[in-house]
């Protein structure tokens, strides 16, 4: 789990140091799931600094949607590269990661205890 969190944290730590931000519309909303509920996905359209346009489904949905259709939202992204982008969400972005991590570290305790008295589980 410790390691699950770096996978999910690392990208948004590249964003953090060397990502621009930028304005972004919310131009529709992505229904993805089954069909008892699933989640609304937001697809951003947003110009770079160099002007070039991009457009983007931002990795996180909820149910009900988060966002409406017209919703102005800020971004994050790595210059040259449009698939880094994400809605910047600020201490949120993080949320994933830091459940991840506080699950790893869960685990370990439980594990070294396990260790140091090993009849405890019996």
């Amino acid at each position: 789990m410790i390691g699950v969190s770096w996978v999910l944290g690392r990208p948004l730590v590249a964003l953090r140091a060397e990502g621009l931000r930028a304005q972004g519309i919310v131009r529709s909303l992505e229904r993805a799931g089954g069909s008892h509920g699933g989640a609304y996905y937001p697809r951003v359209s947003f110009t770079t600094s160099d002007g070039s346009i991009i457009r983007f489904r931002d990795a996180s949905g909820s149910n009900p949607a988060a966002y409406r259709v017209g919703d102005r939202v800020a971004v994050l992204y790595l210059a040259g590269d449009s698939r880094s982008a994400i809605i910047d969400r600020g201490v949120r972005n993080w949320v994933p990661a830091l459940l991840a991590l506080a699950c790893g570290a869960v685990l370990s305790l439980a594990s070294l205890r396990l260790l140091k008295n090993p009849l405890a589980a019996a």
